[in-house]
């Protein structure tokens, strides 16, 4: 950086460099022109060392691998070196920062200075930039947009408009933030919004303070505005009011929350869209604007019509921001399991998930109205809120036991209607006070929910101290007194606030005021069972994903059945797509040479159907992927006995073709140079569960993948494994079952979620890591070899250093289907601790009506491009749109100066 340069003269020139690609040059031609100043030209010597520094820094941006970027290439170069000593805004944002997270701030100086290298510089002549960044829910994305409006305002942006969300909740919790870490205590700024305040079209704010302010250099003005047609119409008014300054004015919009309100959901949303989005679109038609989206459900975002300039698709970047250390996500409290195997590690998740059974449910949650009239309805408290209560309570003064006098929080979501929300609060009140009494009689009860709950979820797992309940109960009498409910929806006049300086207990019931931006101080104990058809919605109402430091072990969330497996399959849907991003970035290409794709998942839609009239099915190969059924009807003895049949009859195939069988030390039957129609037959009979994530094909997205590859010789043939436990010969009461092989193979253990739905036995995982290699031949130093391979290449995944290493010794067009014959016996290995008997387990024992058959297919990779449909995409860029972008990237080219 600048500050460590010790020559004042290679600093100076370096320095006008950087003001000069500032204004739009490239470097080169920034050089140019110093060159034939009409004083004199800089030593060229000097001259090439400052490029080289420069060229250096602008580089290291762009290969910090905080976050990863997927970017469409600028022709005019590099232009930003990152913050410099001199620079206002972003010292005084970063001190405040590094205060609450320490060296953390490095990641976030990165991945901000990353974003903002995506702009253009603010004197260029003109630029409309398109971007997105995509986080976490309740990550830290704010911290991130205030470092890039921070570093922006330091290289001459001049005008900055934060879009929020729809309520004025988030918009003035979004000022106070902004205020209070960006605004305050630096110069310059003038707010065209307060916190009680949204835009105005008031005299404070006519046509000359528009052209006062947009005209100064050195002005930073600021608007934190609503998603609301006439707040966006009143502010574009002001805007064209300024004139020639606005056009002359750099602009940076931040639309928070961009998946919310900005999209157009009109019938025709490409000529005529809707009114929010038409505001948006004439806010980004000034001369000099660029917009940066940042949202953590970017689905309806890359489902824009990429085809209309005008609208918000980012054409330009996408960022990826990282997990931030500590964060507790769908993957960590949901888990993460996959049926294809993609390259990640498969989870059980944390046990903080408890059950909300359907009539409980129903209790809080008003029936839908009949004939425009509403049902009788008869609320109650179902047993499972109560308990929720209770553990709100008692975890709350744990964490007073814990020295954390500190906000704490309870989320009640369980209907849309403002009517369901009242009426809660109406029976929680007397509730309260039944289980204040309830703790004075008999505190055996708490007790007992706490040395259950403590032993699930463990505090020491965390390096949390271990509390008695003697040490916490002291603190439940306070915590009750302290205790508020409030209402937080559209009609309410109480709204959920925070004061710094009194930390707060609070039971807030609410619905959509709740579900989005709005963080939640402290969140301990959620209670939601709104019914949600959507990803976006539905990870949006989880609230309690976040931080939780210092009391990680204490979090819970009552659910519904089907709400758990949806977020279950949302950590799976959220992680391909994150990684199909990674991939892209790896690559090279850019968002408008891709479609980013989205996994389908039975029962559920990718965003509001409005928001999808780009979409478009997308054809993905199954091409180096492995494929696991975890899901079994265990409980319907005929559906088992049927793959039992099915799998006997793949036996009798084989050895009707009298294919050699290989019987391996490990307990596995191996057969080699099975065709492809001994397959196909084989998944014809096998019957894969209905809510498996194939989805309602079942088996026929396989099936007719696998034709399609053996007609472009991608599958020649096939290779067939019986995995059986490996037993020793004199193990006689290793139990066993007949397939029809040459004898008997040993039953494998696999036991089921402890959450698995009424009748289906989800097993989370079936292969293991190295299966896919198991009919190759290799001895204890092969393998050796190849695990130090897998653990050294860093490159590749493990998938892929696999798929390599089955290629070399098989060949490159030989696929590899495994067959899991698991006892219907089958026990966890997770005991209940003798202590607590009660405490949660993740996992239990299979219990099923018959032996379960398993499979695993493991695929080569594929010459062919295309495959079984499985997800979603957006139409795809037409002609007119890429000889738009070749043309611009032409006008790039042209060298200002």
């Amino acid at each position: 950086m600048a500050e460590n340069f010790i020559d004042a003269e290679l600093e100076y020139y370096l320095e006008e460099l950087r003001g000069k690609t500032q204004n739009g040059l490239t470097l080169e031609a920034a050089a140019d022109k110093m060159r034939r100043h009409p004083h004199g030209a800089p030593p060229e010597e000097i001259l090439k060392e400052a490029m080289d520094i420069f060229r250096h820094q602008t580089d290291l941006i762009v290969e910090y691998d905080t976050a990863e970027s997927v970017v469409r290439e600028h022709s005019t170069g590099n232009w930003y070196d990152g913050p410099q000593p001199n620079d206002i805004y972003w010292p005084h944002l970063k001190k405040g920062i590094e205060a609450k997270i320490g060296d953390a701030v490095i990641g976030v100086d990165e991945a901000s200075s990353q974003v903002v290298a995506s702009l253009r510089p603010s004197g260029d002549s003109d630029f409309d930039t398109r971007g997105l960044v995509l986080g976490y829910v309740q990550s830290g994305k704010t911290t991130n947009f205030l470092s890039v409006m921070a570093k922006a305002a330091d290289v001459g942006y001049r005008f900055f408009i934060v879009l929020t969300g729809i309520t004025e909740s988030l918009r003035s919790q979004t000022q106070e933030r902004l205020d209070s870490q960006l605004v305050n205590g630096t110069p310059n700024w003038i707010k065209l919004t307060t916190r009680d305040n949204d835009f105005k079209d008031t005299q404070e704010t006519n046509r000359e303070n528009a052209a006062s302010y947009l005209s100064n250099n050195q002005n930073r003005v600021i608007a934190v505005v609503k998603k609301n047609v006439a707040v966006l119409r009143k502010l574009n008014h002001f805007i064209k009011s300024a004139g020639v300054h606005a056009d002359n004015c750099p602009i940076l919009i931040i639309d928070d929350e961009a998946d919310q309100a900005s999209i157009s959901v009109s019938k025709d949303p490409d000529t005529n869209p809707s009114a929010i989005n038409e505001q948006i679109r004439i806010l980004l038609d000034n001369n000099k604007a660029a917009y940066v989206a940042y949202t953590a459900t970017p689905f309806a975002n890359i489902l824009v019509n990429p085809n209309t300039h005008q609208d918000i698709y980012p054409r330009d970047f996408i960022h990826v921001l990282p997990k931030p250390e500590g964060y507790f996500g769908t993957e960590m409290i949901f888990g993460v399991s996959s049926p294809h195997g993609e390259d990640f590690e498969e989870s059980d998740g944390l046990n903080m998930i408890r059950r909300v059974e359907e009539e409980e449910s129903d209790a809080l949650r008003p029936p839908t109205k009949k004939h425009g009239k509403e049902e009788e309805w008869d609320p109650y408290i179902p047993e499972s809120l109560t308990q929720a209560v209770r553990w709100f309570i008692i975890a709350s003064a744990a964490r007073r036991a814990r020295g954390a006098y500190a906000h704490s929080s309870m989320l009640i979501h369980t209907a849309m209607r403002t009517n369901a929300h009242e009426k809660t609060k109406e029976l929680l009140e007397p509730e309260i006070h039944r289980l204040r009494q309830e703790f004075l009689n008999k505190p055996e009860i708490w007790e007992e929910q706490w040395f259950t709950e403590s032993e699930t979820v463990r505090a020491e797992e965390f390096d949390n101290p271990k509390h008695s309940f003697e040490e916490l109960s002291v603190h439940i009498p306070q915590v009750i007194e302290e205790l508020k409910l409030i209402v937080d929806n559209s009609r309410s006049d109480e709204r959920l606030e925070y004061n710094s300086d009194e930390p707060a207990t609070v039971i807030v019931i609410g619905a959509n005021t709740l579900s989005r931006g709005l963080t939640l101080e402290g969140l301990i104990c959620s209670y939601f069972v709104r019914n949600a058809t959507a990803y976006d919605t539905l990870l949006q109402m989880g609230r309690w994903f976040g931080f939780r430091f210092g009391y990680q072990d204490l979090p819970r969330i009552w659910l519904t059945e089907d709400l758990e497996h949806w977020f279950q399959a949302l950590s799976l849907v959220e992680l391909d797509l994150r990684q199909d991003f990674s991939r892209y970035a790896r690559e090279g290409i850019s968002p408008m040479d891709f479609l980013p794709r989205i996994r389908l998942t039975p029962g559920i839609e990718v965003t509001n159907r409005a928001k999808q009239q780009s979409m478009v099915k997308a054809h993905v190969s199954f091409s180096g992927q492995r494929v696991q059924t975890i899901l079994f009807n265990h409980r319907d003895k005929d559906w088992l006995k049927h793959n039992i049949d099915a799998t006997k009859g793949l036996v009798e195939e084989l050895k009707v073709r009298q294919l050699p069988q290989i019987n391996k030390s490990n307990g596995t039957v191996v057969f080699r140079q099975v065709p492809n129609e001994s397959i196909l037959d084989f998944l014809k009979k096998y019957k894969i569960q209905e809510n498996a994530l194939l989805g309602d094909q079942g088996s026929k997205a396989l099936i007719d993948y696998i034709r399609k590859e053996q007609e472009s010789g991608s599958i020649r043939e096939w290779s067939v494994s019986f995995f059986g436990k490996s037993v020793k010969e004199d193990a006689s009461e290793s139990k066993t079952i007949d397939l029809g092989l040459d004898k008997e193979i040993s039953l494998i253990m696999r036991s089921q979620m402890f959450n698995s739905r009424q009748g289906v036995a989800n097993i989370k995982t079936l292969v293991g890591s190295l299966d896919r290699l198991n009919d190759v031949d290799l001895n204890k130093s092969e393998w050796e070899s190849i695990n130090e391979r897998i653990k050294a290449d860093k490159g590749r995944s493990r998938e892929a250093v696999l798929i390599a290493e089955h290629a070399s010794f098989i060949g490159a067009d030989v696929g590899h289907i495994a067959i899991y014959a698991i006892d219907k016996d089958s026990t966890t290995s997770q005991k209940a601790d003798s202590k607590s008997p009660k405490a949660h387990q993740q996992r239990k024992n299979l219990n099923a009506e018959e032996h379960v058959i398993g499979v695993g297919i493991f695929f080569p990779e594929s010459n062919r491009p295309e495959g079984s449909v499985e997800y979603v995409s957006v139409i795809a860029p037409d002609e007119e749109t890429r000889e738009r972008i070749k043309d611009a990237k032409e006008e790039d080219l042209h060298v200002k100066s």
